[in-house]
Parts: C-alpha cells; structure tokens; sequence
C-alpha cells in the first residue's frame, strides 16, 4: 500500500486544549501507526473563541458572521 507524502492538514483547530502534547494525543496518524499518513496540527487555535452564541465568526474580520451553525 503507497501511503501519501503530503500530512493531513489540521492546522489551525481548536482541540481542546492549548498543550501540544495533549492535541497529539488525540490524534492517531503515521505517529502511531507506519501504515497511516501523518497529521500537521500546529500552529493551532489556542481558544475557540471564534465561536459566538452558535455563530462561526470570520476571522479575518471578527464583526462580521460568516455561518451559522
């Protein structure tokens, strides 16, 4: 089996949690497995402040509701 080259992108996620440690732990990837590709989590939210009362918020300008969810 041909395991891609390029990681999963997962970056800027929140996780729960601002401790790399712990996000990585929460994933299983070709960290722990030599059959699966790996995951690229970092750089990572490090709150999930962008969501407000239900809404997805748009980062790049944070007056302005890009979803509800």
């Amino acid at each position: 089996m041909n395991i891609p080259e390029t990681p999963v992108d997962a970056t800027y996620n929140w996780w729960g949690s601002e401790r790399p440690a712990y996000i990585s732990g929460k994933i299983w990837d070709g960290r722990d497995n030599d059959s699966l590709v790996e995951v690229e989590f970092q750089p990572y939210r490090v709150s999930n402040v962008s969501l407000i009362n239900g809404k997805a918020v748009n980062q790049e300008n944070p007056s302005t509701i890009s979803q509800n969810l």
